[in-house]
């Protein structure tokens, strides 16, 4: 039947039923009519043909053509690739036209593209996770992203930025990619301590302090950070990093500095009252401008009651601190 509707010797009325009926004359033509279609569709509902292998048409879905329902387009993503360079000219040009992605490489960075700017636009950063990996079945994420490894392949990025070429690092860039992760996190860091002092007072941070996380006081991106954990890193700094702590007032001896607070407050309450005589229940008060900011919210009375019962186990560098200010 085909040959003789190609020769042009079946009767003009069986060619006219069988055409209304949907007959395939042309099994080939027809089976690249349904693959373009299915592209064509794809790319009208997701703006891109960049695909997951695995895709397949759904089933009874009105937004696809009828014939295209079932389609493994993944798969035929796949072949066009392969079949490149025996392809009709027409064909590849019409898929070229459509946007097809020939290049393997190119698709996957494509798609990791779209990836960092959902995960940007929902995060508001591009500082990732190592181990970030993109939600499946998640309506924020475009489908052809699902599962993708966004973590590990931004640590590729970075290892491998000299091989980049100039138009993925001007696009990376203008994206606001993060090259240099220790720089940002040091950023991290000093915003973090910044934002201690305006709460607390100081730079007294303790050993054991994280920022807490959901707290809207603090920087999201340093929620969870062990910031008291600066302290103890000391030797492993960089002289610039050591700098930047001394320009903001970073204590690194908590006992010095605490010690310096409490004598501070013991010469402060002398000047307002004119004695030490300290009632065992004062408390520095807070918000007061009487008193430096160090020094509120001190335990004063208590403070000078241990200092009393412990007199033996002063250094003779506080005891004649003490002894100077008239310490009873």
């Amino acid at each position: 039947m085909y040959f003789g509707w190609k020769n042009n010797t079946l009767h003009a009325d069986v060619v006219d039923i069988l055409s209304e009926n949907r007959f395939v004359w042309n099994t080939s033509e027809y089976i690249w009519q349904c693959n373009f279609s299915a592209l064509k569709t794809y790319k009208k509902l997701n703006g891109n043909l960049l695909l997951r292998n695995d895709f397949v048409v759904p089933l009874n879905d009105p937004n696809w053509p009828k014939d295209t329902w079932g389609l493994n387009l993944g798969y035929v993503v796949g072949t066009l690739r392969m079949t490149k360079d025996k392809m009709k000219p027409d064909r590849r040009i019409e898929l070229e036209k459509l946007g097809f992605v020939w290049d393997h490489v190119e698709y996957n960075y494509q798609r990791y593209l779209i990836a960092l700017k959902t995960y940007k636009n929902s995060m508001e950063t591009l500082f990732t996770h190592n181990a970030f990996v993109v939600p499946s079945n998640d309506p924020k994420w475009p489908e052809e992203t699902w599962n993708l490894k966004i973590g590990a392949f931004v640590q590729r990025l970075r290892s491998r930025c000299e091989k980049l070429s100039p138009e993925y690092l001007q696009e990376l860039d203008k994206l606001g990619f993060v090259w240099n992760v220790l720089k940002v996190e040091w950023k991290i860091k000093l915003t973090a301590l910044k934002t201690y002092q305006m709460i607390h007072g100081n730079l007294s941070v303790p050993c054991e302090f994280v920022i807490p996380i959901n707290d809207p006081n603090w920087p999201e991106e340093a929620w969870n950070l062990r910031l008291g954990k600066l302290r103890a890193r000391r030797d492993n700094l960089s002289p610039e990093h050591r700098n930047d702590l001394d320009n903001l007032g970073f204590v690194w001896d908590e006992l010095e500095y605490n010690w310096q607070c409490s004598l501070t407050a013991l010469k402060t309450y002398q000047k307002i009252h004119g004695n030490l005589l300290i009632p065992n229940k004062f408390v520095v008060p807070t918000n007061d401008r009487q008193w430096p900011k160090d020094t509120w919210n001190i335990k004063l009375g208590l403070m000078v009651t241990n200092l009393r019962s412990n007199q033996s186990n002063l250094t003779p560098e506080l005891r004649n601190a003490l002894e100077k200010l008239g310490f009873v």
